[in-house]
């Protein structure tokens, strides 16, 4: 069968912010201008990749793109939605839009950018499907239990999504709360010693899952780098 649409979601903490936990700036290597730099080109050429991917299978793009809570400017007076994150978004999206008017790429492309809130929801197969993105600091590890659970239903009595995609604990597995799916993503970068004393001990990776008209998850692969 053909390909409708590719999703492509960014869950955030791609940058190291500032502030965001005691000693955050020692475990760092790079200086803010040298990781958003950095990110922005590698992004970049992942989505040339797949504006040419859809560009061959006549599919569209859609790119949905949440903030992580390490990228935050935690600083007296800095704006709540201040998020270095959003910063390589914003470069990315202007990168593509260059990108696609310099060599003539007639994709059809939505840029979804969550600009600093907790949660944005997207449509899947034209709306047949809900999706519901967030980085997942505000949800439990575990769906499992019963208050995790009670999130879970929560957002979904809110949101009448069909599926939940998080990360933040830098683990990969998929839970089921009453038939609706939510799935844990990897980070693309190691944890330190914050995650593990959250006992998030994943190691950096990415993943991919499919969808159809019977199933909003009909299969997913996790990968690591």
């Amino acid at each position: 069968r053909g390909v409708d649409t590719i999703h492509w979601l960014l869950g955030g903490d791609i940058v190291e912010g500032t502030g965001v936990y005691q000693g955050q700036a020692h475990e760092t290597d790079h200086n803010i201008n040298e990781q958003v730099e950095t990110a922005t080109d590698e992004l970049t050429k992942t989505m040339k990749k797949l504006v040419q991917l859809c560009s061959d299978l006549n599919a569209k793009l859609q790119v949905v793109c949440m903030p992580g809570n390490h990228g935050k400017v935690r600083q007296k007076s800095a704006s709540n939605k201040a998020n270095f994150d959003d910063m390589v978004y914003r470069n990315i999206q202007l990168m593509t839009d260059l990108y696609t008017e310099e060599n003539h790429q007639d994709v059809d492309l939505r840029f979804q950018r969550a600009d600093g809130v907790i949660e944005d929801t997207f449509q899947i197969r034209g709306g047949q499907w809900k999706g519901y993105l967030t980085h997942g600091q505000n949800m439990k590890a575990h769906v499992g239990t019963s208050s995790g659970q009670k999130d879970a239903l929560s957002i979904t009595h809110e949101y009448n999504c069909d599926i939940i995609f998080r990360g933040h604990f830098h683990m990969p597995k998929v839970e089921d709360v009453n038939g609706m799916p939510v799935v844990m993503s990897n980070a693309i970068q190691a944890g330190g010693p914050y995650e593990k004393s959250l006992q998030a001990y994943g190691e950096p990776g990415y993943d991919f899952f499919t969808t159809n008209d019977e199933e909003v998850l009909a299969d997913v692969e996790f990968h690591t780098f």
